[in-house]
């Protein structure tokens, strides 16, 4: 085969000339439907001509009681026509018109008419072989059809979709690595600042009652598993776009944005970002999932229950999803800690930062715990309310509870120190009982203070001192 050259046509060089001579024969003479032209676009063999020919079913004329399939050709009112709708014909052919479609052939009524199927449908003009041809006999070729209640149809399996502008309805077998709607346009050198969408709903709502919904988008994929067949990944919207050229820059990159409605309704009762209803039906149910990358939720933010975040809550848990015998509103588990040299890790960190146009006294507290609160009829029972708990195991490196930086302590009511079990104080201050190794209270030594402090014990390393009206004595 001869090796053709990519000059634009018209071609005078020769081996363009071979190139072309053993392709007609390929046209006249291969039992091949197609073959390729030397700028590699695919072009019919006249074999493949006589099949796409074939694919209509000449019928004669239109009679009545006659059972018509898909692509039969009639003849009526000296238009040939092609059927869109398997029936079986009555007694009229106008009665049955909305089966049929015009295949070739044009009457006055069908140019002037508004039926989408006719009117400027039926317009002629040039297809990508340079043939005449119309916009009919172009969908058909396709396989697409627009029905004479003005949908779009494309494919050969049959619709269920009665009300729907444009239904793709392809029978697809073996290959599917494919998509119904694809857009492979090319922007270049914008003189604008604009912008571009494949997709742009603008749905015009317009009533008095009560509307049930507009979706922009429905993902409502029917997965009907047969013979152990597995569906991997089912996702409603995937965003994965492409960025190439080191020297340009990408600003921002949203999978999903979400902004405040424009216009100037009466009322909008709620609005919600995203909603993700109950997911109950899966093994593991998850309503959201960052794998990786960090997060940012601006705003008040509640999590347990469909209420509206209290105005004066950052972050709020209500727990009334939570189930089992040890609950927790935040775990912090720090998986995957780990940094080069001295590092520290902290589960909950508290910085608060006050505004410098704030006014008046403020108390801050980097936690705080208060009563439970128990609904009234409940059948549980209260038996301990703890406002800080640590479990912490005894370790010479382990603490329960360290306060530095110099800051006063205030340990309000009744307070026990000391032993493994919990006591109930019956003091201010109560401290376990020492062991043979553990004293139940040390003092380090150090100065006296300057001036005695009345109920002050105090010890210089030698002598232990009380002072009792103003007067320091020895123990």
């Amino acid at each position: 085969m001869t090796t053709p050259s990519n000059k634009p046509v018209p071609s005078n060089l020769p081996q363009d000339l071979l190139f072309n001579a053993e392709q007609l024969d390929q046209v006249l003479n291969s039992a091949l439907l197609s073959f390729i032209d030397r700028l590699g676009n695919a072009r019919l063999t006249v074999a493949g001509a006589v099949d796409r020919i074939a694919a209509v079913n000449p019928r004669g004329p239109w009679a009545s009681g006659e059972i018509y399939a898909l692509k039969d050709i009639v003849t009526s009112g000296g238009s040939a026509w092609i059927c869109v709708q398997a029936h079986t014909s009555g007694a009229t052919f106008s009665g049955d018109a909305s089966k049929w479609a015009v295949f070739q052939g044009l009457i006055s009524s069908d140019l002037s008419s508004t039926d989408p199927a006719k009117g400027a449908a039926l317009a002629g003009h040039t297809n990508n072989y340079g043939l005449a041809t119309t916009v009919r006999a172009e969908l058909l070729r396709l396989g697409a059809l627009v029905l004479a209640s003005g949908l779009l149809k494309v494919g050969s399996n049959a619709s269920t979709s009665t009300r729907d502008a444009i239904v793709i309805a392809r029978a697809i077998t073996g290959l599917t690595d494919c998509h119904a709607f694809r857009d492979e346009s090319t922007i270049r050198l914008p003189t604008d600042y604009g912008g571009y969408c494949t997709f742009d709903c603008k749905v015009n709502v317009l009533y008095n009652a009560t509307f049930n919904h507009v979706h922009s988008v429905q993902d409502r994929v029917v997965w009907t598993a047969s013979a152990g067949g597995v569906l991997e990944n089912q996702v409603g919207m995937y965003c994965e776009p492409e960025f190439y050229g080191a020297a340009g820059s990408v600003l921002k990159r949203h999978g999903i944005r979400v902004k405040d409605h424009i216009g100037d309704a009466g009322i909008v009762v709620e609005q919600i970002g995203v909603l993700i209803e109950p997911l109950t039906k899966g093994q593991q149910n998850y309503a959201f999932v960052g794998q990786d990358g960090r997060n940012i939720f601006n705003g008040n933010t509640l999590f347990g229950a469909l209420l509206a975040p209290a105005p004066n809550e950052g972050v709020s848990h209500y727990g009334v999803r939570l189930t089992g015998s040890n609950q927790t509103s935040f775990q912090a588990s720090g998986v995957g800690l780990g940094a080069a040299g001295a590092w520290k890790w902290a589960g909950f960190t508290a910085t608060p930062v006050v505004k410098s146009t704030a006014v008046g006294d403020v108390t801050l507290a980097g936690m705080r715990a208060q009563d439970a609160i128990v609904e009234a009829g409940t059948g549980a029972t209260v038996a301990e309310q703890v406002g800080f708990l640590s479990e912490m195991t005894a370790d010479v490196k382990r603490w329960a509870m360290k306060l530095m930086g110099g800051a006063k302590s205030f340990f309000g009511g009744r307070s026990f120190f000391g032993g493994t079990t919990p006591i109930d104080p019956v003091a201010h201050v109560h401290i376990a009982s020492g062991t043979t190794s553990t004293p139940p209270l040390v003092i380090n030594p150090g100065p006296l203070s300057t001036t005695p402090v009345n109920g002050a014990i105090e010890f210089d390393g030698t002598t232990w001192y009380r002072t009792k009206g103003g007067v320091r004595s020895e123990f």
